[in-house]
């Protein structure tokens, strides 16, 4: 993924503030004067490499290319005391020796290979920059594959399938090359037309006729076969790169659509979106979409598809001190386009990824996703991104200069600073490429780090490092890490305790540095609480935008990056992302968070743990990107999918999970009542239906104040187990003389997962009962019997069936020809009150496909039934 980075005019700018706020300019050898920073966009991980493999085969590549991108410095590894007598990494598994707990999560890809190859130094081969789509029990999963890199040198870009909603994989190795040559080079994006079943498959593609470019691939499942229909190249990029693509199609019009960034000329990045309206066959001319004034600053663009047809586009602008989030709507399926609107603008760090992420910088894309179902924000688009405080007006350092203390390439020599001096070295390759310098901070602080002048020409690599393990290479905790022309880092601190900079340069000659050093201050209007935090933003119709709400719930100094935003079939939003708090003592290793809402982004729920198991990245791993530049998520009906980057191994691997969150209320069975002054009992139940632990809370209502006792308790939260039930008995005493001569009683549930607020209705499941002096009592039910229309409908494919119960019923759904033959049974037997959503796929009990015509869909719940017609097409 490209992005423009920090090391760009902020750099320079940040350069212009802190020579304002009176630091003084470092002396350098005459002639030297400082060299600019990189300008404008970043390359994708996939394409960079693209580009470094390239320039190493003799590539006939421009000078301004080479410079442009750097590909005359490798910055793969540090020096050759950090390697073992051969010259070759340690082994990835020498880190990690305790057991690994595969528990839910899966793996998508088979590891098989990834022991490296001479062309990466012994490094491990990783699997990461994940994505993945989902259609009922079918899924395919889709990844940057290091394999790529080592002889035969086949795709960089690998995917796997799976028939049983993704317990078990089928690594299908490379993505299939074109019959011209060639192969996909990465970036994978997978989506799936949930209409007819056909996934596609979008990637770079390198080489072959009529050259590099965008290619997209398309299949399908027959039973559990895969099979391939169609793989053709897109989009040429002739002298230009074309990379960060992103795709989507429209169910109803099987429209597709692309965009991506072009790098004209190899340099100057602008937006580009091209639309299919014949299956892939052809394209259209591209459309640039913005403004020439964000030329150069614009990557990470991203189309989806509204529930009526609608197009938005989201893409990135760099800016300083703000950066910006874009997006633009088209309702005619991408012809014309409605105003370019800021969707949010935000600090954002873009010198370092997350804790061992190996690119050097970050990128700062934002995730996009529309609500498509029936629910009461149909049509409501969200965006999820990382936000940082507002680091840039840090003090200027106060504390004077502090010189490096030479021979300071070991821990045990590490020159002591504070936080606050202004740091002075210089660096050799032959005999000094490596300074070491130590300091201490507190839990909580956000440090800021730039060098603000240095030898024209020189390229440093800048880490920030923990105290936890200082043994071997492999073992250290690195938590930041830049590289630049003038590197700076911004971090957050995790832990009290002592912390080491490290300042290394792989080129030749000699390369001096002046670091200044700051503690961050509050900035009044900042949302961030440290370094890198995760928000979300809606909108309803694309023009107005929501205040962005901070959806990670971590302590300052818990690092996160890269959440992925999706929403399922009732229209519950879910965001997840990498995250360090579990690893508060070092810093160093991640797990997966997810968050949910079903208010429609207005309120979220806390954050919960998706990962089994740590992934520990600061390895010396093939393939800058060991994290991914994104990572994938999906839903299907009331499913979300995540699929991550998960390094649990040692190496990066591809893992996915399948979480459902579903708990439904049981209201009591009709009673009939004593008279007055009696005690009458009733019983209220919540399963949980899902396949995850939920945490329940109830309360009751009553409107007369009949009820007196409550067991477990009148209001209270349980912790339930899937499948696993909470009963709640109440007890309510009816007045002597009868009056009032009614009450009415609610007993209230939620998922905790979805909801905070209990004061927020919408949602919430609910039973209602009537309680009568003498008479029957019935429960009125949370929402009254009704099986919604077909979405969609007409259906060549797949159409959703929601409905809804009052109460536990054996219910009956069914798809009937239009002769009256029952063809299809979706659901039958015991089923608890509240809201249900069932898929059809357009088959017969057999798993044949129908013929085209009029169908019904049938509820039967007791003696009650509702109909609804559908259209099936082929």
């Amino acid at each position: 993924m490209r992005h423009p980075s920090p090391r760009t005019a902020a750099a320079l700018a940040v350069v212009a503030l802190t020579l304002a706020a009176g630091a003084a300019r470092a002396a350098l050898a005459p002639g030297n004067a400082p060299a600019r920073p990189r300008a404008g966009a970043e390359l994708s991980s996939a394409y960079e490499r693209m580009l470094r493999d390239q320039f190493e085969q003799g590539a006939p590549l421009s000078r301004a290319v080479i410079a442009r991108w750097g590909l005359d410095v490798r910055g793969e590894s540090e020096r050759t005391a950090d390697l073992d007598a051969t010259g070759a990494a340690r082994p990835f598994g020498s880190a990690r020796a305790q057991a690994v707990f595969m528990g839910t999560d899966r793996r998508a890809n088979d590891p098989t290979g990834d022991a490296s190859c001479a062309a990466c130094a012994g490094r491990p081969l990783g699997q990461a920059e994940t994505t993945i789509a989902a259609f009922g029990n079918r899924l395919v999963a889709g990844w940057n594959d290091g394999k790529g890199f080592c002889p035969p040198n086949g795709a960089v870009q690998g995917y796997a399938t799976s028939t049983d909603a993704g317990v078990t994989w089928i690594d299908r190795g490379d993505v299939p090359a074109l019959a011209s040559g060639g192969r996909y080079r990465g970036d994978p994006v997978h989506f799936v037309d949930t209409s007819n079943g056909t996934f596609w498959i979008l990637g770079l593609y390198e080489g072959g006729t009529p050259g590099s470019g965008l290619a997209i691939l398309n299949g399908h499942f027959s039973g559990s076969t895969w099979i391939v229909d169609g793989n053709r190249q897109i989009a040429v990029g002739g002298a230009d790169f074309l990379d960060k693509e992103w795709g989507a199609v429209d169910p109803a019009s099987h429209n597709l659509y692309v965009s991506y960034s072009r790098f004209v000329g190899g340099s100057t990045s602008q937006i580009e979106f091209i639309r299919s309206t014949d299956g892939g066959a052809t394209w259209s001319v591209p459309q640039v979409m913005h403004d020439a004034s964000q030329n150069n600053n614009v990557q990470g663009s991203r189309p989806v598809v509204g529930p009526d047809g609608e197009v938005y586009l989201y893409w990135y602008e760099y800016g300083f001190p703000l950066s910006r989030h874009h997006v633009r709507k088209s309702t005619d399926g991408g012809l014309t386009w409605g105003p370019d609107v800021v969707a949010a603008s935000f600090y954002e760090n873009g010198f370092s990824g997350g804790p061992g992420y190996r690119r050097g910088f970050s990128p700062t894309f934002a995730s996009i996703a529309v609500d498509r179902s029936s629910g009461p924000h149909r049509g409501r688009v969200y965006l999820a991104w990382d936000e940082a405080v507002n680091f840039y007006d840090a003090p200027a350092p106060s504390l004077g200069d502090r010189s490096e203390a030479e021979a300071n390439g070991n821990f045990a020599n590490a020159t002591p600073f504070t936080v606050g001096h202004v740091l002075r070295g210089a660096l050799t390759s032959s005999s000094d490429s490596l300074d070491l310098w130590r300091f201490s901070g507190t839990a909580g602080q956000t440090l800021y780090f730039r060098c603000d002048s240095a030898t024209a020409g020189a390229t440093f690599q800048l880490r920030l490092q923990s105290d936890c393990d200082t043994t071997l290479f492999q073992n250290m905790k690195f938590v930041a890490f830049n590289q630049s022309n003038f590197p700076a880092v911004a971090y957050t601190l995790p832990h009290t305790g002592t912390y080491y900079l490290r300042m290394f340069r792989s080129a030749t000659g000699t390369a001096n540095y002046r670091l200044l050093t700051s503690w961050d201050t509050f900035s009044p209007g900042q949302r961030a609480i440290d370094h890198r935090d995760q928000f979300a933003a809606y909108s309803d119709g694309g023009v107005t935008w929501s205040t962005p709400l901070r959806i990670s719930n971590s302590a300052a100094g818990a690092d996160g990056i890269f959440p992925e935003i999706a929403v399922d079939g009732l229209g519950r939003v879910f965001a997840y992302w990498h995250d360090w708090r579990d690893d508060a003592a070092c810093g160093a290793s991640s797990t997966e968070y997810l968050v949910a809402s079903a208010a429609g982004g207005t309120a979220w729920g806390p954050n919960r743990r998706v990962s089994d198991e740590l992934s520990y990245w600061s390895i010396n791993a093939c393939g800058s990107a060991n994290q991914g530049d994104y990572q994938g998520i999906t839903t299907d009906g009331m499913a979300v999918i995540p699929c991550w980057a998960d390094a649990r191994s040692g190496d990066a691997d591809t893992y996915v999970d399948r979480i459902v969150f579903d708990t439904n209320p049981g209201c009591p069975a009709p009673v009939a009542v004593a008279a007055g002054g009696a005690t009458q009992p009733l019983v209220f139940t919540v399963q949980n239906a899902g396949n995850t632990d939920a945490q329940v809370p109830w309360q009751f209502e009553d409107t007369s104040g009949w009820l007196v006792s409550a067991t477990p308790g009148v209001s209270g939260v349980a912790g339930l187990a899937p499948g696993s039930t909470l009963t709640v008995n109440a007890s309510f005493q009816l007045p002597a003389n009868c009056t009032p001569a009614a009450t009415t009683v609610r007993f209230l549930s939620w998922n905790f997962d979805l909801w905070v607020n209990p004061a927020l209705a919408e949602g919430r499941d609910t039973c209602t009962v009537t309680l009568r002096c003498g008479s029957l009592s019935v429960p009125d039910g949370s929402v009254p019997l009704e099986l919604a229309a077909p979405r969609p409908n007409p259906v060549s494919g797949r159409t959703q069936l929601q409905f809804t119960l009052p109460t536990s019923a054996n219910v009956r759904l069914a798809v009937y020809a239009a002769d009256g033959r029952r063809v299809r049974v979706l659901r039958e037997g015991a089923t608890p009150a509240g809201l249900h959503l069932v898929l059809w796929d357009g088959r017969d009990d057999g798993g044949r496909a129908l013929a085209p015509g009029r169908y019904w869909a049938r509820l039967d719940a007791g003696d009650e039934s509702r109909s609804r017609s559908l259209t099936l097409l082929r």
